[in-house]
């Protein structure tokens, strides 16, 4: 089994103690790290800041996640350059939210993610994408999105993280039609480990995942036992999906490290 890890740049600019976190992760051997991206300004530069602090604490693979929303073909060029220049070369390809809610291409930009992939891949990087088991909040239905993935494939990605989900079958269900249809596309499933269950929850609602009740009903104990409930949930979704040929397994760590620690110990 092969794990890899997500980091997010803090908002309050404490990078190097993201850099702990980090390192209390290596003697898992992650295959790779990724680093979300932020919109604009300040936000483009913490990214950048962030994956400078991963790649000095480790020589592990850093994969740079990219929006195309509201940004330029030369814009694009300018990140994906610095990029560059920070040794990345594996770029986790996104759309992104509209500040519009409903997503339009502006001039000089691209017109969906197949454009923006294919860009990149004749830049010179490696593709990733991401995607769906269950269907994206503006999609209207997991058809739409299997299409779009496909378009994804054919314009150059290499692989796809899917988006946190707890209905497993849909999961092996994304997995079997790629390979049913030919889809050279390796699936990495992203496992949100659960610290808070009111959070996850609006966490879900702006990315259209369903949560179980039965899962909700998990968590209404003494906050004290929620670790134990969260720790419980992951282990159960990894062995499960281990099950179905899963093989390889993205954790979104929200920059904590300790239960990340306790579950990988436990599989």
């Amino acid at each position: 089994m092969t794990v890899s890890f997500e980091f997010f740049p803090p908002n309050n600019g404490n990078f190097s103690r993201v850099g702990d976190h980090l390192v209390k992760l290596l003697r898992f051997a992650p295959k790779f790290l990724s680093v979300t991206f932020g919109a604009g300004g300040s936000a483009e530069d913490k990214s950048l800041e962030l994956i400078r602090e991963l790649r000095k604490r480790s020589p592990t693979k850093v994969i740079a996640h990219l929006t195309l929303v509201d940004k330029t073909k030369d814009k694009v060029n300018e990140i994906s350059g610095q990029f560059r220049e920070l040794g990345i070369e594996t770029i986790l390809a996104v759309r992104g939210d509209s500040p519009s809610q409903k997503y339009k291409s502006r001039e000089g930009g691209f017109k969906d993610t197949s454009e923006f992939v294919n860009h990149l891949k004749h830049q010179g990087f490696d593709v990733f994408v991401s995607a769906y088991a269950e269907p994206h909040p503006e999609s209207p239905n997991i058809e739409h999105d299997l299409e779009l993935l496909k378009k994804k494939a054919d314009a150059g990605a290499t692989s796809a993280i899917t988006q946190f989900c707890f209905d497993l079958d849909k999961l092996a269900d994304l997995k079997n039609v790629l390979i049913r249809d030919n889809v050279a596309l390796e699936l990495i499933p992203g496992v949100m480990p659960v610290r808070n269950i009111e959070n996850l929850k609006r966490m879900a609602d702006r990315c259209g995942i369903k949560i179980p009740k039965d899962i909700v009903s998990r968590f209404e104990v003494p906050e004290d036992d929620q670790r134990k409930v969260a720790f419980d949930l992951a282990v159960e979704q990894v062995s499960t999906l281990k099950q179905v040929d899963f093989d390889c397994f993205h954790f979104y760590t929200l920059n904590q490290s300790s239960l990340m620690e306790d579950l990988l110990t436990a599989i």
